[in-house]
């Protein structure tokens, strides 16, 4: 009885582990020759899971992959956008495991390029480091899966500016996004704001850069009563739009939010001036290319 006992105590006591799966970016798994991978678009947005991966495991392990941020797919038909991953899906993968399917989230890599068309080849081509993680992680935690998190991702895989980086229906979160970006990379928050316009339809380019409207806030400490005038010039000193003319406030603090429609004006340097009666107050220089 002694014997069953003191079994039934070291039973107790032994305590179990298990093997922790080990976890694998996709783009190393690919490069090591763990796995194949067979990628076509889905005829979804390429902002959404536009991308199909179809998975296989060409070894003995078990493991749990994962889509790291910045991994890029290039298009075998020439042309097409590249797309790049980020939505950091991960999936556990059986030893020779075969015909795994996955759709990933995506943006596009290349502002060049044309929207992709359903049924495209893609192979794995690199991983994009020049866009810090934590960008990535950012527009993956707000669901910024839409023109703004693309803009975002247009600025560092093609050198866009940073003013690119706004949506008119969504100041405040673009302007989240570039303190974000602000907070990891060298770049600096931009006076103005442009939009501009990005195309879903499939083999059209995804990208147009004419500038449709700018948009900024003039801040402005009203100690006295004063008749103000706020608009916008061109280079030679005419008056293209008025925001206000002659308008009297009392003391205050204002912040006047503008907007330009740029597509009638030809390209060059424009002037937002706040004026009283007699000086211009405040001058915001922006520029259409």
């Amino acid at each position: 009885m002694k014997h069953i006992l003191s079994a039934v105590l070291l039973l107790l006591s032994t305590t179990i582990t298990y093997a922790v799966p080990t976890k694998l970016n996709i783009s190393d798994a690919i490069e090591q020759n763990i796995i194949t991978v067979k990628a076509e678009t889905n005829g979804n947005s390429f902002m959404r899971q536009g991308l199909t991966l179809k998975i296989k495991n060409n070894g003995s392990l078990n493991f749990v992959l994962i889509m790291n941020f910045g991994t890029v797919f290039k298009c075998e038909t020439d042309g097409y956008s590249s797309l790049i991953l980020a939505g950091e899906e991960t999936m556990f993968i059986n030893p020779m495991q075969e015909n795994i399917i996955i759709d990933v989230q995506t943006f596009s890599a290349d502002s060049k390029g044309k929207v992709p068309e359903k049924g495209l080849s893609y192979t794995y081509s690199n991983v994009d480091k020049s866009i810090h993680i934590e960008i990535f992680k950012y527009i993956k935690q707000r669901r910024l899966y839409s023109e703004l998190g693309q803009y975002a991702i247009w600025l560092f895989t093609n050198d866009h500016n940073i003013n690119s980086v706004y949506a008119a229906d969504n100041d405040a979160m673009s302007k989240q996004l570039i303190e974000r970006i602000t907070e990891f990379s060298t770049l600096t928050t931009p006076e103005y704001f442009v939009e501009q316009k990005i195309s879903k339809e499939a083999g059209k380019p995804v990208f147009n850069p004419k500038v449709l409207n700018i948009f900024t806030q003039v801040e402005h400490q009203i100690k006295k009563t004063e008749v103000l005038t706020l608009a916008i010039y061109n280079s030679t000193g005419e008056q293209v739009q008025t925001v206000f003319e002659n308008r009297r406030y009392g003391k205050s603090t204002q912040r006047f939010r503008v907007q330009f429609n740029t597509e009638n004006n030809p390209a060059g340097k424009y002037y937002i001036r706040l004026k009283d009666e007699s000086d211009i107050l405040k001058e915001t220089l922006i520029e259409i290319l």
